[in-house]
């Protein structure tokens, strides 16, 4: 048994929470400050209409606000009904984590625990430790007990943006605030997806999010004899061998630049786990369309075979691709011989 946890960095260590919590994941934007709020919440944003409560970690854990920086993150756990985002230093990667890697996390030689444990557990992970956070517990739990008033003093609450970075900084944090607030507005038979865009070749393209299993890095890839250009080899994946696949053959991209440092989204497709290389892993985004009509077909692609259409996210185009397509049996098919 296992389960997908999120990771990311903070306080100059990895922590993990289940990805099953996570609704959203967005650059730190402007907060407003609020009264009576609980210590850990310093303020809120208005995401798209719905105000979202911005809780610190390190109040959260007891201790004082270290201010905020331009490059910080901020994930939104939701648990019943209820959401708060926390703000994190980087987002990392998508894990599968089996239940065997997970420690319990140690009592300190107290025999009951009186105050709120937030972090559940330890797992170590291509070589890291890494804390497992209780979302239900972050996102529900007052802290009480002998840890005493956490509650920061209101100038450093209201000012704590305001202190950790220049003017110019500030106003790119209100920009962005301005944006979140925003509410895009679809026509009748619309929908919304999730498109994770990667760059390869120096292009743009996107995979549906729901095919994608994880984000990972390749340490060690090891090639397999007799296979077509676009079976790159296999890795090892947390004990697993996983397919990698170079999908630029099959794009009719240019083979010239190779990467020294792959990055690799593991997906699903046709009931089949394979690793795409990309250059990098670049963003999340929101795509529209109609409910029933084919987006336009890419124009860029020489065999647009694989391609659904384009989309234009920040002025750049972005093509996406029909995993399926790419990955039917005939193409995994290895019929030349040694």
């Amino acid at each position: 048994m296992s389960k997908n946890y999120l990771l990311f960095s903070f306080n100059g260590r990895q922590y993990g929470v289940e990805s099953f919590f996570v609704r959203e994941i967005f650059h730190l934007p402007y907060f407003t400050a609020v009264e009576e709020a609980p210590s850990y919440v310093v303020g809120v944003v208005n995401l798209r209409g719905r105000i979202e409560p911005i809780m610190d970690l390190h109040a959260r854990f007891g201790h004082l606000s270290q201010g905020y920086h331009l490059s910080d993150q901020v994930i939104l756990l939701e648990s019943n009904g209820c959401s708060v985002g926390m703000i994190v230093a980087e987002v990392m990667d998508v894990v599968e984590v089996p239940t065997e890697w997970m420690a319990p996390l140690p009592m300190y030689g107290d025999t009951e625990r009186t105050q709120s444990h937030f972090i559940v557990g330890e797992a170590k992970i291509d070589g890291n430790i890494v804390m497992l956070l209780d979302a239900v517990r972050l996102i529900h739990d007052r802290v009480k007990g002998d840890w005493g008033d956490l509650s920061l003093p209101e100038s450093i609450v209201a000012d704590s943006i305001s202190l950790a970075m220049p003017t110019e900084g500030l106003e790119i944090l209100k920009a962005r605030a301005a944006s979140y607030s925003t509410s895009p507005v679809y026509a009748d038979g619309e929908k919304n997806r999730k498109i994770a865009v990667v760059r390869l070749a120096n292009e743009y393209f996107g995979f549906e999010l729901e095919n994608v299993r994880e984000f990972a890095h390749v340490d060690q890839l090891v090639p397999v004899p007799c296979c077509p250009p676009y079976l790159a080899g296999m890795m090892n994946l947390r004990g697993n061998l996983l397919t990698l696949l170079d999908i630029r053959p099959l794009l009719s991209l240019s083979m010239d630049s190779i990467s020294t440092w792959f990055h690799v989204v593991v997906m699903d497709a046709n009931g089949l786990k394979v690793g795409i290389l990309v250059d990098e892993v670049c963003d999340v985004i929101d795509v529209v369309d109609h409910d029933g009509v084919q987006v336009p077909a890419a124009q860029r692609v020489a065999d647009d075979e694989y391609a659904k259409g384009v989309v234009h996210h920040q002025d750049a185009p972005i093509t996406l691709l029909d995993l399926d397509k790419m990955i039917v049996l005939q193409h995994l098919i290895v019929d030349e011989q040694v």
